[in-house]
């Protein structure tokens, strides 16, 4: 029997795990690609970032050559999004510089990625107000590419998706790149199958400075933190800064808030010898109520802003539908020169996500103006325990929900690189390794949300009374090599391959399906080869195409099965990706263009086996589609930027049948921007272009219209000469400025036999809508002491 104590299995699973990890990263060696430190590159003027930080792994699989990106003024700098003239695979990079004079500070980096090409995340609370749903890319969903932070990935063993308000915020944000493919073989991660967004962190400013900061705006929105940077300090050129802020909000949804804190500190250490040792910490911890949207009824009686409610006899009461979430995440990095051609870099890393939720059983169970939805008799008790009957106290009764879900990640990562010349070509051999190990622990009890006592019956059991209670663990084991080698000047071609190791282990209690106890492990593992080629054809073009295979092993849901064996023989989703591509950049213009074709195989689906529930192989998809991106300086400080895609995404051998298109791919996308900056006054207008799309599950499907977002940003930078300090910022936000208020997403369907408005039923649809017009003002005051 497992022991459920939390403190104690926090505490063990803590010493388990990080002793694991050291073992596996002394073994391994030290970590990353990357070239040779640049330690006599430290610029010292007030307003730049220490260079130290060689920690920082940003897109893996490219060396993320920006060529212009770095100069002001230029189109890559000014650029929404760029490419990179050394990229292997469509690229696009989203610049600090970019985000913070153009987006409030309440934003995530699900709200950054929007603007690249093929991206789609929209937030039905208000700019980085709420998680993110049903973020894509080209078509794959969250779970389906990778998200890493300072090249770790992260996020949920049981499905590899990511809570986008749980971890990091925009001011602690640097560069933000979004790698449309599965990238070379150095590219790790559980979920690299669709792609990977790499935040970057920002580094320490080079001058001592504290920056209080704050934001005010629509939805009683407010933002208020302090930036602390020690600027190069000591005989060994530290730097640091550490960021506390809070937000909260009352965002745009009715009777719904968010209530979130966050402390950031990064460390960057130069070492004797040509090294850098890089630690960087945060914790966080996220109070919400957010609704889950509305049937066409809801919208139709409540309007677009149609959200939780304020009666307590409502299973949709605000108190009752919460989530609380505590998270942290940590790691140490070193990197250095050993000389003669080699580098090293090798990270040991910690990361956990707790969360705590209340929520009614059917939240839409009854209108916010009914109360005949505490009637025992309106409950649906298949949903309690397996078919549990109630035997409830008299009283009021409104059916709801308390769940815990934990989770810790402990996991290194380690890298070496070794630059050779044979036979006059010169090139590099990288090989490295990956391992992550997470341990999950949840429960799920039914509560009468007006008492807190819990609705299932006395069974004499030692688990009562939960209706779920599970720990499961997932280990992932990724080795790699790959070779670049340069034939001839200005073409690089890459092949390599990566061993994808995952297993799964669960160990229930009671299954979050079956209701019944079940111990199981299962393991997924392959090769995945990979071959780039990227060919320089002048200082400002370059062209590049890529075969990769992907690999995504199952989610755990399919061992919720009395016969999980039966899914044991479950094939993990794989795909081949051919890519193909041109880059340009110049004093005039920065773009790039790109094709792909992407067979999609081994889809998962359920069946039903002897009575049970289990998970097989059925067919595939066809992912294919063109995107380019593209910015000219039109002069006297003013650049046109615009981006666009074509994507189709349908079950294979089914072109053109409504039924089989892939659920949750817009048909194309584009963006549009002009942004004027002069140094000292900054302003664009850009405008967002998601096509159409169906949501839904068959024989349900349901087409989304396309909607457009245009945002207006304007900032002004003021010298104030205290100090040499950098200067005061002061910016405004208009988010949404046509108030486009449309639905935009589908979002599963009411549960309840009761209906919710007239016309409702058992598998009406529920859908989310576009948030309205906003407005947020933003102040910074750095001062350097």
């Amino acid at each position: 029997m497992l022991n459920y104590n939390h403190m104690a299995l926090r505490s063990a699973l803590r010493a388990k795990v990080s002793t694991r990890a050291l073992i596996v990263g002394a073994v391994s060696g030290l970590l990353v690609t990357a070239p040779a430190l640049a330690q006599n590159a430290v610029s010292t003027s007030t307003n730049s970032t220490i260079n130290l930080d060689l920690g920082s792994v940003l897109a893996q699989g490219a060396d993320n050559d920006d060529g212009d990106a770095s100069t002001p003024g230029t189109p890559a700098n000014e650029a929404p999004t760029h490419g990179s003239l050394k990229e292997t695979q469509p690229t696009s990079v989203i610049s600090q510089k970019y985000v913070q004079d153009t987006m409030p500070p309440t934003v995530n980096y699900s709200d950054i990625m929007n603007i690249a090409p093929s991206a789609s995340s929209t937030n039905q609370a208000g700019p980085g107000l709420y998680e993110s749903k049903h973020t894509e890319m080209r078509g794959f969903q969250d779970g389906q590419f990778n998200v890493t932070f300072d090249g770790i990935p992260y996020g949920d063993s049981n499905d590899f998706t990511h809570h986008t308000t749980s971890f990091f915020m925009e001011n602690d944000i640097g560069e933000t790149i979004v790698d449309r493919g599965p990238g070379t073989a150095s590219t790790v991660g559980n979920a690299t199958f669709g792609g990977t967004v790499a935040i970057v962190s920002k580094d320490p400013l080079a001058q001592r400075t504290i920056t209080p900061y704050a934001t005010y705006g629509s939805y009683e929105t407010y933002v208020a933190g302090t930036e602390l940077d020690t600027g190069v300090f000591g005989p060994y050129g530290t730097s640091a800064f550490v960021d506390g802020e809070y937000a909260g909000s009352n965002t745009y949804d009715q009777n719904s808030k968010i209530a979130r804190s966050n402390v950031f500190g990064k460390v960057v250490q130069p070492l004797a010898h040509n090294f850098v040792l890089t630690v960087v910490s945060m914790y966080n911890d996220t109070y919400q109520q957010i609704p889950g949207g509305g049937t066409l009824a809801d919208l139709a009686a409540y309007g677009p802003t149609f959200g939780l409610s304020n009666n307590p006899l409502d299973q949709n009461y605000s108190k009752y539908n919460t989530d609380h979430y505590k998270t942290d995440f940590s790691y140490i990095d070193l990197r250095g020169v050993l000389g003669d051609g080699w580098t090293v870099d090798s990270k040991i890393y910690t990361y956990a996500y707790y969360h705590h939720s209340l929520n009614g059983e059917d939240t839409l169970a009854c209108s916010t103006d009914q109360s005949n939805c505490v009637n025992i008799n309106n409950l649906d008790l298949g949903k309690l325990a397996g078919g549990n009957t109630l035997s409830p106290a008299n009283g009021t009764i409104v059916p709801g929900q308390f769940s815990n879900n934990t989770y810790r990640s402990v996991g290194t990562i380690s890298r070496v690189q070794k630059d050779f010349s044979v036979l006059n070509m010169s090139g590099d051999l990288k090989f490295g390794v990956w391992y992550d190990h997470q341990e999950n622990s949840r429960y799920l009890t039914d509560q009468n949300l007006v008492t807190g006592i819990n609705l299932l019956p006395g069974t004499g059991t030692s688990v009562e009374p939960y209706n779920r209670l599970m720990h499961d663990t997932l280990d992932t084991f990724q080795p790699y090599v790959q070779i670049d080698f340069h034939p001839f000047p200005g073409l690089t071609i890459s092949p390599g391959v990566k061993y994808d190791y995952f297993k799964r282990g669960i160990n229930a209690p009671i299954d979050q399906k079956t209701f019944k106890p079940l111990g199981y492990e299962a393991v997924y593992a392959q090769p995945v080869p990979s071959v780039e080629v990227n060919y320089q054809i002048s200082p400002v073009m370059s062209v590049y195409a890529q075969y990769a295979e992907g690999f995504l092993a199952p989610n755990l849901n399919v061992l919720y099965s009395t016969n999980p064996s039966v899914s044991n023989n479950l094939q993990p989703q794989t795909t081949q990706n051919y890519q193909a591509g041109v880059v340009y950049q110049s004093n005039k213009f920065a773009g790039d263009a790109d094709v792909y074709y992407i067979p999609f195989s081994n889809l998962a689906s359920k069946t039903t086996i002897n009575g049970a529930t289990a998970y097989i192989n059925g067919g595939g998809a066809i992912y294919e589609g063109v995107e380019a991106e593209g910015t000219y300086a039109l002069g006297h400080h003013l650049d046109i930027y615009a981006n666009g895609s074509l994507n189709s995404a349908n079950y294979a051998g089914d072109h053109g049948k409504t039924a089989n298109h892939v659920a949750e791919t817009p048909q194309a996308t584009w963006a549009a921007a002009l942004i004027y900056d002069d140094g000292t006054f900054n302003a664009s207008i850009s405008d967002k272009w998601t096509g159409g799309k169906y949501g839904g599950d068959s024989p349900d499907i349901y087409w989304m219209n396309p909607y457009n977002l245009v945002n207006v940003s304007a900032g002004l930078d003021l010298p104030h000469g205290y100090h040499n300090a950098p200067p005061i910022k002061l910016s405004l936000n208009l988010d949404n400025l046509t108030n486009q208020t449309q639905i935009y997403d589908y979002n599963g369907t009411l549960a309840s036999l009761t209906p919710t408005q007239p016309g409702d039923a058992k598998g009406t649809a529920i859908f989310l809508t576009i948030p309205g017009r906003s407005i947020f003002l933003n102040v910074s005051i750095p001062l350097a002491f």
